[in-house]
């Protein structure tokens, strides 16, 4: 049989472009996800927290994970973000764990108590070396979410229309509040009413409260509540709470590949840093801009009155493990076992 030289070259071509082109990596297809971040458009902690995640994770993962983000209100409300990211209506979320405390109470731990960790030092201990975070975890998973990371919140105090300098100014006060310290005030005597953020300033400036714990100050510098209010409790009663949680629904977690979960726990990660000191230094500027601009007041509790608000929010606690037996009295195991490390009463 005579050989077609020609095309015998023809064919050894085709071979070698084959062979080139199995080689080839398939170019990876963008995934896209729907992340709702607490706090409403504007305000300093949607835009330093939900946008600069999501600028991150694009760059870090080369534009193969890209996150469009929402503030509050515009896909779902507050108090929906826990449910959506739970049945894969929104991807992911940056939530504020108080608003789910219904379905899971132990969220009350994950915000904390006055006491419970006074710094971001502590709250990295805890998280990390102590194990809180792995009951975070569970927790979540048993609601079809998985738990990424939480922040760590640059403490959060009182803005009130009358000062309080000793425990007893608490009683009849009427105060926004939620979560532990919600708990712990009204220990002290204080009528606590549930407020929704947008709506403070003016519930503040009719009188249907009396002062508001409304997250760090940053938070409250947001809403412009100095302007009604013109007192603040420093040091804060609150040292280093537990700000919001980084949620992704479990399917499209366990969708992604290894090197984007990490990437996108890296990014979390990163976050609660940053958060931290965010906080820290905008603290010390905006409470001296009050001051000056606006004639805010510091008062001050003594230290007696302090402590009998730890020993309240230990009792708290307690009440809640006994709610909450399989997961919030794991954590509050997990908080007394880093405080005996640290050789805390």
């Amino acid at each position: 049989m005579k050989v077609n030289g020609r095309k015998v070259l023809i064919m050894f071509a085709l071979c070698i472009v084959l062979i080139c082109l199995v080689g080839l990596p398939c170019q990876a297809q963008t995934i896209k996800w729907k992340l709702v971040g607490y706090g409403v458009s504007g305000s300093w902690f949607y835009n330093e927290t939900a946008p600069r995640f999501a600028e991150m994770v694009k760059n870090m993962s080369g534009g193969r994970l890209v996150i469009q983000t929402f503030p509050v209100g515009v896909l779902v409300g507050s108090a929906e973000i826990f449910e959506a990211v739970s049945k894969g209506t929104i991807d992911a979320a940056i939530e504020c764990p108080p608003y789910h405390s219904g379905i899971l109470p132990m969220a009350y731990m994950e915000w904390g108590y006055p006491g419970t960790w006074n710094s971001l030092e502590e709250f990295t201990l805890l998280h990390d070396f102590f194990g809180f975070s792995d009951i975070q975890r569970k927790a979540y998973a048993s609601r079809n979410i998985h738990f990424l990371d939480a922040m760590c919140g640059g403490g959060i105090s009182l803005i009130s229309k009358k000062p309080v300098r000793t425990l007893a100014d608490f009683k009849g006060m009427k105060i926004r509040a939620i979560g532990g310290m919600a708990d712990v005030l009204k220990r002290a005597g204080a009528a606590i009413t549930w407020v929704p953020g947008p709506e403070i300033y003016t519930a503040l400036a009719t009188g249907v409260i009396d002062g508001a714990v409304y997250g760090n100050i940053s938070d409250v510098d947001d809403l412009k509540l100095q302007e009604v209010a013109k007192y603040w409790i420093t040091p804060n009663l609150q040292e280093a709470q537990g700000a919001d949680v980084y949620l992704v629904n479990m399917k499209r977690w366990k969708e992604l590949p290894d090197d984007l979960k990490s990437i996108v726990a890296t990014a979390a990660r990163a976050m609660r840093d940053r958060h931290f000191m965010r906080n820290f230094h905008d603290g010390q500027k905006i409470l001296s801009d009050w001051k000056g601009k606006f004639g805010v007041q510091t008062t001050s509790l003594s230290e007696k009155d302090r402590e009998q608000l730890r020993k309240f929010a230990v009792e708290e606690m307690q009440n809640l493990a006994e709610k909450d037996p399989k997961y919030a009295a794991e954590m509050v195991k997990k908080v007394k076992d880093m405080w005996d490390y640290l050789g805390r009463k």
